[in-house]
Parts: structure tokens; sequence; C-alpha cells
């Protein structure tokens, strides 16, 4: 009996400990990985490229406007968009492919394999399903994203891999949103709002 309540002591300790390091890694509200294992994801993609000189690629996505859904319509419809962000954009990625919440309505999608031609046409893609696609529910407006993507580059460190994104991401929203920037990768392409679009895209 002794020995029977120590293995069921154990048993629920052991799925304890798991159910604490899938909380310590996971966003509760969409179910992807948090920016604790974004930071591990990086370095082991900065490893396996040492290691087999594989390609990796880095895609920054931010919604555009996000504060003004929350202020006008509640949290609750912003969590509905981010809910439908995190969906589309897992519909249309590899296995291979990771998801990444890096906080509020920032995501982070580490691609691997991935030479200029395909970040781009990732990239691109991704703009353009949202474009099409996100809308608030209540209200029927659309919903943009902006977009900033690096390959990663040789002994490049992971900080300095996600700091290039991050500027390039930076600057699709201060060149008007709605549009991609990519850092040093593929020849820039304007990507911006087509004239006319309705909604909270402008």
């Amino acid at each position: 009996m002794t020995c029977i309540c120590a293995y069921v002591f154990a048993v629920r300790n052991e799925y304890h400990r798991k159910n604490l390091e899938l909380l310590a890694t996971v966003d509760p509200l969409t179910g992807v990985k948090n920016r604790r294992s974004m930071d591990e994801g990086l370095q082991m993609a900065l490893a396996d490229a040492l290691r087999t000189n594989r390609s990796y690629g880095l895609v920054m996505m931010d919604l555009d406007h996000f504060k003004r859904i929350n202020d006008e319509y509640g949290h609750s419809v912003g969590d509905e968009v981010l809910l439908d962000l995190v969906s589309l954009i897992q519909k249309r990625i590899r296995n291979t492919d990771q998801l990444y919440r890096y906080g509020g309505e920032e995501f982070v999608l580490l691609l691997s394999g991935v030479d200029p031609d395909g970040l781009e046409l990732i990239a691109r893609n991704l703009h353009k399903i949202i474009r099409q696609q996100l809308r608030l529910r209540c209200h029927d407006s659309k919903i943009t994203a902006s977009f900033g993507a690096a390959l990663l580059r040789r002994n490049e460190s992971a900080e300095a891999w996600l700091e290039r994104a991050d500027a390039a991401l930076y600057e699709a929203k201060r060149s008007g949103r709605d549009r991609i920037v990519f850092s040093g990768a593929v020849p820039a392409q304007d990507t911006s709002s087509p004239a006319g679009s309705s909604g909270l895209a402008n």
C-alpha cells in the first residue's frame, strides 16, 4: 500500500510539473508559444544553422490600430481578433514553422529552410490573407497588419537577428502601416493598402 501511494504521489507530481512547464511556455489566450519559448527557439535555430548550414527567417507581425479596437469595442473583442489572427496564420504555415506571441498584438514567426524568395512568399501571403479575411466580427471592419522580416546572417546573434526584424517592423509602421519591410533580404516592393480601403486599416 505504501508503494502504491508513493507511486500515485510521484505520478501526480510529474503531472503538475508538466502542467507548470506548459503554462510557462504557452500563451494562455491564443495557445501558441510565448516569448520565453521564442528565446529558446531562436537559440536552437542558431545552433542548427551553425551545424547544418540550414537557413532561417523571422517574420514579425503587429496588428495595426489594435489599441483602438480594445478602446472602442472592449478587450473581449480584441481577444477574438487575436484568436482569429492565430487561426489564419496556423492554417497557412508548415509544421516545422513556429509561431510565438511576442507580446500584446505582436507575433513572431520562425521559419526554417527558407531562402530570400521563400521568406518573401510567406510574408506576402500572410499579409494578403490578413488584409482579405481578418475582420471585426461585431462590426465587419477590416483589420490589417504590418510586417518586418529578416533572414538569419552567418554568425549573427539571436538578439541582433530579432532587432533587425523589429527595426523592419518599426519602419513598416512608421511608413504607413499595412505593409512589409524586409531587412536587407528582399528587394523593396510597395505593399501599402490600395486606395479606397476602409475600416480600421485607415
